[in-house]
């Protein structure tokens, strides 16, 4: 590829003067050439030649930082400065900005014409280009004949890596190495070490993200990008896309297991096990099962949602399965009848705070990938016996029929909310129960309405941990500030809280009202 080293050094110009950026020379490709001036807007390209004679800035330090800086911003290659002058000489705040940024300034003579130098820089690109197109295509046939021989993906990198004679490493979505060339795999290194990398390119098409390719040292390509994208990306992708259909069909098989055991399987307890170590399940340990529903934010009908739905759950499972491999833990689920079914391992005495704590891993990730879905969550029982997972299924399923059919964030119900809910459904029932239940609320309600204070939402919040510091963290509330509201509410309600039985007769107006209080 043409760099800014090479020509400065090919003698077009009859002299120059470099400014700033002496030591970056060699790594500044030259991609594109225009000729710009001010305004400098959205017209410069990454990795441009950028021509100009500064018009209207000779006199206006500030219009010349504008030009300097808008040409900086759009990641140009360098800035190629003629003035009537021949002046060698910026202002100040100028020569400031382009030293701390390294960005190449260069004054070239007055006299130099512009259709020259274009004419001349073009010409080279195109036989860079060329010269590259003809090397790719060598270094694809390569590929392509690894990939039909069936060859690892370590081989794929190792041959990329001596044709580009660098080092090379390949990624999935989620940053695990899945091959890399010799030198990269003695290193073994870390996901966290590549997120910054400046030569990691993604590995997509269309829409679809597979993974991404880095290249070491950080300077060891100066190829165009998008002839990387044609010749090297295009034969990985056949790579991910085979390992995609194995995956796929193994999971398909994993799918229809957990479906039969959702189901209540027939076979014998061993013949379960065994067949669940063929699919890389252990059924000897304990299972919490939970059971969510993906809602798609404005979608126009149902059809549009299982439309998306269907696109994109293979991905949903792979970030959910992802998530438990990080959590060390086993988990077993599948997709079917609109519903994600998940088998969680339980591993602690503290298996809720283990479930709430994958779950918030899981909607946090789906936020920030799918930011156009909210979820609904039904979750069993949990214990260490050996797991029923039939009957765990419906519980979790009945628990799940809780959440409301529509909603705008996510939601979780547990069965025991279930067993509570029936038993609130009784007391609904009676008006002067409601009633009374909500005299003993109503004044909060009202000191919140006047007052503009989240009284309420801390009262449910505490009834829910009991425990001060943890509604404390909850709701990010210094401790004083919390007792404050718990005192005030305690004041308004003429019930205490460290009471046994006002806490109880609390918690059940609370509930009464949150979930009944269109019966009221």
């Amino acid at each position: 590829m043409l760099t800014l080293d090479y020509f400065l050094k090919s003698g077009l110009l009859p002299w120059f003067t470099v400014l700033s950026g002496e030591t970056r020379l060699t790594e500044r490709p030259i991609e594109y050439i225009s000729v710009i001036e001010l305004p400098v807007g959205d017209f410069v390209r990454k990795n441009e030649l950028v021509l100009s004679t500064a018009l209207g800035c000779e006199n206006d330090e500030a219009a010349m930082l504008e030009l300097i800086t808008g040409i900086h911003q759009a990641e140009a290659c360098a800035l190629l400065l003629a003035t009537p002058a021949n002046t060698t000489e910026l202002p100040s705040s100028c020569l400031e900005y382009i030293h701390s940024h390294q960005f190449p300034v260069i004054i070239i003579p007055w006299e130099c014409r512009f259709a020259d130098v274009i004419e001349a820089v073009l010409k080279q690109i195109r036989a860079d280009t060329l010269h590259e197109i003809t090397f790719l295509e060598s270094i694809h046939k390569k590929l392509l004949t690894a990939y039909l021989e069936n060859m690892p993906i370590d081989t794929l990198a190792q041959i990329i890596a001596n044709e580009l004679t660098c080092d090379c490493a390949i990624y999935d979505v989620n940053l695990a190495l899945k091959g890399a060339s010799k030198a990269i795999k003695s290193k073994k290194k870390k996901s966290a070490e590549v997120v910054h990398t400046k030569n990691l390119y993604k590995i997509k098409n269309n829409e679809r993200l597979y993974g991404y390719i880095e290249f070491e040292p950080n300077n060891a390509i100066t190829i165009n990008h998008a002839l990387i994208d044609r010749y090297l990306i295009a034969a990985l992708i056949l790579w991910f896309d085979k390992e995609w259909i194995i995956q796929s069909t193994k999971q398909n098989a994993k799918d229809d297991f957990v479906w039969k055991l959702a189901k209540g399987s027939t076979e014998s307890p061993d013949e379960l096990i065994k067949t669940g170590e063929i699919l890389g399940f252990n059924l000897l340990y304990s299972y919490t099962c939970i059971v969510g529903k993906i809602h798609v934010k404005n979608s126009a009908s149902e059809k549009e949602r299982n439309k998306w739905i269907i696109s994109n759950i293979g991905s949903l499972k792979e970030e959910i399965l992802f998530i438990a491999s990080e959590m060390h833990k086993q988990v077993m689920l599948t997709y079917q009848q609109e519903q994600l079914i998940i088998y969680l391992e339980n591993q602690t005495a503290y298996s809720d705070q283990q479930i709430n704590k994958f779950l918030d891993k899981v909607e946090k990730k789906f936020q920030a990938v799918f930011p156009n879905i909210t979820l609904s969550w039904g979750i069993s029982e949990s214990n260490n016996d050996p797991t029923n997972y039939h009957e765990c299924y419906m519980h979790a399923r009945l628990a799940q029929g809780l959440c409301p059919q529509k909603i705008t964030q996510n939601i979780r119900y547990t069965y025991e909310d279930t067993i509570l809910f029936k038993m609130l459904s009784v007391l609904a029932i009676d008006q002067d129960i409601m009633k009374s239940s909500f005299r003993i609320i109503q004044p909060i309600i009202e000191y919140d309405n006047k007052n503009q204070t989240n009284l309420l939402t801390t009262l449910k919040v505490y009834l829910k941990s009991k425990n001060m510091s943890e509604t404390a963290r909850i709701l990010h509330l210094h401790r004083q500030s919390l007792l404050y509201r718990i005192n005030k509410v305690e004041e308004l309600t003429s019930l205490s809280l460290k009471d046994a039985n006002n806490l109880f007769l609390l918690e059940i107006c609370v509930r009464l009202h949150i979930n009944f209080n269109d019966l009221k």
